[in-house]
C-alpha cells in the first residue's frame, strides 16, 4: 500500500540496520556517533508492492467478467466496471511505481513523488482544479492498463481506455487554457498518456503523436521554465523522449539549438551531468537524418562535403564524450559468462549471438552506455551513406566494452545486446525493459545475419509479453527507428 501509516521515519540507514533512529537532521545522531555513513530520509513517499497479495485469489480475468447481455454480447464489454475503489487505485498506482519508477534517479524520485501526490488528491469536479483532476485520470488511465496488461485481465484494459479517453478529451480543453498550457503538471500527464501508448499500441504513431505534443509545449514554455524545481526535474525525461520522437520522425529538432544546452543550466553550470552532455548530442541527430535524407533524395554532390563534417564532427564529440565517460567509470561494468545469467526473458529457441555478458554496478551507467551506442550506430550509418566513416580498429584489439573507433556495426549492434540480460534483471522491475525500447530498435536495424535478428525478435516479444509494452514488439519497430 501506499505511504502505509505507522511505518518508521527513520533514515534509511538506521531503518537498514533495524535499530531506532533518533531523527535529528539532516544527518542522525545514533549513524554519526555509531561511525555510520546516514543516508539521509526518505524525501517521498515509499510504495510497497502489493500486487502478489491483492491478486492470490483473484479469478482468472475469463471467469471475472459478468455475464454480458444480449445488447453487450458480440463485444464482451463488462458491464461491472464502474468507479474503481481506493484500495485498487492504490494497488495499480503502486504496482506502477514500483515496476517502472523504483529507480533513484533524480527524473524516476520526482515521477514517483508526482504520482504519490496525485493519487491521495481527492477525486475533483469543479472547473478550478480540472488540472488536477486530468493529472489524476491520466494516471489511473496508465496505471489500470499497465496492470491489466502484465496481469492478462482484459477487464482493467477495457477500464483503463476509458480512463484514457476521459483524458484525452480534458487534455483538449486543457491546452487552451492561458494558465494550465504552462504548467509542469500538463508535461507530465502528456508523459502519462505517451507511456499509457507505448503499452496499449491502440495507433502505431499514437505515442509519436504524444511526444510530439510534448515537443510543441516544451518549445512554448522556452528554456527559462527549466530551470529550477520541477521544471529542471523532468528535463532531461523531456529531452530523451523527444529526441526519440524526433529521430523516429527524423525530422530536425529545436533542441538542438544552443540556448536549450546552456539555459537550463545557467545558475549551476557543474550540475549538468554525463547523461545531459549525451542528451545535447543525441538532440543533434535528428537534424543529421533529416539533412542525409534530402541529400539521398536530391543528390546535390556539392552538399555532400559539408554533410561529411557535420556527420564526423558528431563522431568525434561522441568519442569524447565516451573517453570522459571511461575515465570517470572506469569500472562500471564486467564480464559474466551467458551461460550464468539465465533470465526467463531471454530464454529463446535461437542460440544468443554471443558468448558474453555485460553486467553493472549501477543501472544508470547500463543505460548511459546503451544510449551511447544506440547514438553512435545512428552517425555511423549516416556517415557510411555519405561514404565518409572512420574504419575501425582491428577485431585484435578490441576492448570489452568497445572504445571509441572500434568495432563494426554489427559489433556495437551487439553490444547493445549483450546489456539485455542486465536491464531484464529482477531489481531492475520493467523499467530496464522500458529502456531498452529505444536500443533495441536501433540495434535490429545494424544487425544484416538472419540469426542475429531472430534471437532478438524473440527477446523483443517475450519483452512485450512479460513487461507489457507492446511497442517494443518486433514488427512495430518501423514506427521507432526508419
Amino acid at each position: 500500500m501506499v505511504n502505509v501509516p505507522g511505518r518508521s521515519k527513520g533514515c534509511k540507514t538506521c531503518r537498514r540496520r533495524r535499530v531506532k533512529c533518533d531523527e535529528a537532521k539532516p544527518y542522525c545522531g545514533r549513524c554519526t556517533k555509531g561511525g555510520y555513513q546516514c543516508d539521509g530520509y526518505v524525501e517521498f513517499v515509499e510504495f510497497h508492492d502489493e500486487t502478489k497479495r491483492f491478486t492470490q485469489n483473484w479469478p482468472r480475468a475469463e471467469s471475472s467478467l459478468v455475464r454480458s447481455t444480449s445488447t453487450h454480447a458480440e463485444t464482451k464489454i463488462p458491464l461491472w466496471i464502474g468507479t474503481p475503489t481506493r484500495d485498487e487505485d492504490n494497488i495499480f498506482t503502486t504496482h506502477l511505481v514500483h515496476k517502472i519508477f523504483n529507480q533513484r534517479d533524480p527524473e524516476a524520485v520526482h515521477l514517483a513523488s508526482t504520482i504519490s501526490f496525485h493519487l491521495n488528491q481527492p477525486d475533483i469536479k469543479t472547473a478550478t482544479d480540472k488540472s488536477l483532476a486530468l493529472s489524476k485520470t491520466s494516471l489511473r488511465a496508465l496505471s489500470t492498463t499497465y496492470f491489466g496488461q502484465v496481469q492478462h485481465h482484459p477487464d482493467f484494459l477495457y477500464r483503463g481506455s476509458r480512463w484514457y479517453s476521459d483524458a484525452l478529451k480534458e487534455l483538449q480543453l486543457q491546452l487552451y487554457h492561458p494558465h494550465h498550457v504552462l504548467s509542469e503538471d500538463l508535461l507530465v500527464v502528456i508523459i502519462y498518456l505517451a507511456m499509457y501508448e507505448s503499452i496499449a499500441f491502440t495507433v502505431p504513431n499514437a505515442w509519436l503523436q504524444h511526444y510530439k505534443g510534448l515537443a510543441r509545449l516544451t518549445a512554448f514554455r522556452g528554456p527559462e521554465r527549466h530551470i529550477h524545481g520541477v521544471g529542471f526535474a523532468l528535463y532531461p525525461t523531456l529531452r530523451q523522449n523527444i529526441a526519440i520522437a524526433y529521430i523516429a520522425n527524423r525530422k530536425r529538432c529545436f533542441l538542438e539549438e544552443p540556448q536549450w544546452k546552456t539555459i537550463p543550466w545557467a545558475d549551476k553550470p557543474e550540475s549538468k551531468t554525463l547523461i545531459d552532455c549525451l542528451h545535447d548530442i543525441m538532440c543533434d541527430a535528428p537534424g543529421l537524418l533529416e539533412d542525409v535524407d534530402s541529400f539521398m533524395v536530391g543528390g546535390d554532390e556539392m552538399a555532400r562535403p559539408g554533410l561529411c563534417q557535420k556527420a564526423i564532427a558528431m563522431l568525434e564529440e561522441l568519442y569524447i564524450w565516451r573517453w570522459k565517460w571511461q575515465h570517470t567509470y572506469p569500472d562500471a561494468s564486467y564480464i559474466i559468462s551467458a551461460e550464468v545469467s539465465m533470465q526467463d526473458s531471454t530464454s529463446t529457441s535461437v542460440p544468443r549471438p554471443f558468448e558474453t555478458i555485460l553486467w553493472f554496478h549501477d543501472f544508470s551507467r547500463a543505460q548511459e552506455l546503451c544510449f551511447y551506442d544506440s547514438i553512435l550506430l545512428i552517425v555511423l550509418r549516416m556517415c557510411e551513406f555519405l561514404h565518409c566513416h572512420f574504419d575501425p580498429t582491428s577485431r585484435e584489439s578490441m576492448n570489452d566494452p568497445l572504445l571509441p573507433m572500434e568495432g563494426s556495426r554489427r559489433d556495437i549492434a551487439i553490444e547493445i545486446l549483450r546489456m539485455v540480460d542486465y536491464h531484464l534483471d529482477c531489481l531492475q522491475g520493467s523499467v530496464g525493459a522500458l529502456m531498452l525500447i529505444f536500443p533495441l530498435n536501433v540495434a535490429r536495424r545494424n544487425l544484416e545475419l538472419d540469426s542475429d535478428i531472430a534471437w532478438l525478435d524473440q527477446v523483443m516479444a517475450q519483452i512485450a509479453d512479460t513487461h507489457g509494452f507492446e511497442l517494443g514488439r518486433a514488427h512495430n519497430v518501423e514506427y521507432i527507428t526508419k
